[in-house]
């Protein structure tokens, strides 16, 4: 099934960050991605804690900031899969739909978002636009059929193009950022979801 272009482009933010089509998405020849068990010995419990959540995000934001995040939509583009995500995805075709979102409170940016959706995947690109201002987490509560990989991590220094992405417009970071990934399938087909724990989560 071909993706609704129609529908994607009435869903987009009225200001959407923009980017560039042609361009691969975060990736680098310093990523390394690993699993629970190579997590440092020596990170902090919280941080821990936060990595490793099982439940919504939006609910831990919520129990600990009091009150519900607001989940702003920054972008829903189209873009191309580097070769690693393309392996994790089990997909040749390298373009894909992408949706980034942040997850903030009146006093903090929490969470940035990615969702990457291959192009073959034509069905989801549709229902990934149309979400709107609700988080994933939360619509894949009520779908069918869903399957989620083990969660990965990764240390991102600054420079690294997903926290570019992030922190896009915000004050210049030197600081390195956590991050985890996992694939989800959703009727089989499956999406990977990046996310960056912003500054302001400390």
């Amino acid at each position: 099934m071909s993706p609704n272009i129609k529908a994607i482009e009435l869903m987009k933010p009225r200001n959407p960050r923009r980017r560039s089509i042609g361009s691969a998405l975060p990736t680098s020849i310093e990523e390394r991605w690993f699993g629970e068990w190579q997590l440092p010995r020596d990170l902090s419990p919280a941080l821990r804690s936060w990595l490793l959540e099982p439940g919504l995000l939006t609910d831990r934001i919520l129990n600990a900031a009091g009150c519900k995040p607001t989940l702003r939509v920054l972008s829903l583009h189209w873009g191309v899969l580097s070769a690693a995500q393309c392996a994790r995805l089990h997909v040749e075709g390298a373009r894909c739909f992408v949706r980034e979102i942040e997850l903030v409170t009146q006093a903090k940016r929490w969470v940035f978002a990615q969702t990457l959706v291959p192009e073959s995947e034509g069905i989801l690109h549709t229902w990934l636009a149309a979400l709107g201002s609700r988080s994933l987490g939360e619509a894949l509560e009520s779908a069918q059929s869903v399957t989620r990989g083990p969660l990965e991590f990764c240390y991102l220094s600054p420079s690294h193009p997903l926290v570019v992405r992030a922190l896009e417009g915000q004050a210049p970071n030197r600081r390195s950022l956590w991050a985890r990934r996992r694939w989800i399938a959703l009727i089989g087909q499956r999406l990977l979801v990046q996310e960056v724990f912003l500054p302001d989560h400390e």
